[in-house]
């Protein structure tokens, strides 16, 4: 099962990513983290189930160990 949005939120700011809703309503929420930034897609909120393209994407993107992030899950 995929993880939902509130646990990667979660797992992401313990490794000090910032993650803040897009700017002009939509359901893509980014994340940032040394000036490098990475849309995710939350259409419903922290309920919505985050696919693992989007998690190795985030970690490939801002240079995240991708099984640290999953231990924090």
């Amino acid at each position: 099962m995929p993880p939902r949005f509130r646990d990667i939120r979660r797992a992401l700011e313990k490794q000090g990513v910032t993650v803040m809703p897009s700017k002009g309503g939509s359901s893509h929420w980014k994340v940032e983290k040394d000036g490098k930034t990475y849309p995710i897609p939350a259409s419903h909120g922290d309920n919505t189930e985050i696919s693992e393209v989007y998690v190795r994407g985030v970690c490939r993107a801002l240079g995240l160990d991708e099984a640290e992030l999953r231990r924090n899950l």
